[in-house]
């Protein structure tokens, strides 16, 4: 469903903005997204990044407040240069939303389960990234704490599709098991700054310097939320995932800090292999690979971080 009359909204903003979109909104609606990206010309004829809300659920529109309200935050912390955030130009938190970036031409890292760039200044880039999150005050942001109680109800919402509930049976008692007995754990953990949607397309590179966009699903987590993302994603790259997580080891430097950062890790990688396989399952691909690393996670958790 989207916004009343937005192609007209769209269009007006962008004629008072003096901008020049290089994408065509139409292409955004016929694939039912959320919001509408472009690159745009300026009246100088320089490039900037255009996203601007054309969803009408009331839940896009709390995502893109909380984007552009980070964004700014970082902004005034001197954050963006540290973790690749784009500097905003200028925004708008009126209904419908919208905002303008720096516009930064690069090349994704990846896309679903394919590494392009394996260079290992991506990945040291990408550590970093992380580590810079984990010392970030969380009392500058007003962000939802992600609480057990989230990852059990998002379980129990694939558990109701009746291909899960046949194919992932097993799984699921599984996953509701491991959260519900250690529940006490995930509460006292999630005080750190999460991306949300740590994904390789998430991320691109211009002259090997990393950038990360997409910053709607940002929430208080636990240390390892984030990066077991992406370690889901690169199963078919066993050595550069298992780097990744040395590097970061290595930068958590202190026992205490590892041992903080393994427990979860084990419960998230779980999580996100339910999340995967299910998605696998609803969407009828029949990705047997995928479904097998995914099971395989799933079952053995604590042996993920070996």
């Amino acid at each position: 469903m989207f916004i009343k009359d937005i192609d007209n909204k769209i269009a007006q903003t962008l004629k008072t903005l003096n901008l020049r979109p290089k994408l065509d909104l139409r292409k955004f609606k016929a694939q039912d997204k959320r919001f509408y990206t472009t690159p745009c010309l300026d009246k100088q004829g320089k490039k900037v990044l255009f996203k601007a809300l054309i969803s009408a659920k009331k839940e896009d529109v709390l995502r893109l407040k909380k984007e552009i309200s980070l964004l700014e935050a970082f902004g005034k912390m001197s954050l963006g240069e540290k973790i690749g955030a784009l500097k905003i130009i200028k925004a708008n938190l009126n209904y419908p939303q919208w905002v303008l970036r720096d516009y930064v031409e690069g090349k994704i890292i990846g896309h679903h389960f394919d590494l392009y760039n394996e260079k290992p200044i991506i990945r040291k880039q990408i550590t970093d990234n992380l580590i810079v999150l984990q010392k970030v005050k969380t009392t500058n942001f007003p962000l939802k704490k992600k609480t057990a109680s989230d990852y059990l109800k998002k379980i129990n919402e694939f558990a109701k599709e009746k291909i899960v509930q046949k194919e992932a049976k097993e799984e699921i008692i599984i996953l509701n098991q491991l959260f519900l007995k250690n529940k006490k754990l995930l509460n006292k953990s999630n005080n750190v700054l999460c991306h949300g949607d740590f994904t390789m397309a998430n991320f691109f590179t211009n002259k090997n310097k990393l950038y990360l966009t997409d910053w709607e699903l940002a929430c208080l987590g636990n240390i390892a939320s984030d990066i077991a993302r992406i370690w889901i994603q690169t199963f078919r790259y066993p050595s550069w995932r298992e780097a990744l997580i040395g590097d970061l080891l290595k930068k958590l430097k202190t026992q205490k800090k590892q041992y903080l950062f393994k427990e979860p890790f084990c419960f998230e990688v779980a999580y996100q292999a339910f999340v995967e396989l299910s998605c696998n399952l609803l969407a009828k691909h029949d990705n047997l690979p995928l479904q097998t690393s995914m099971r395989t996670t799933l079952r053995n958790p604590l042996k993920n971080i070996e």
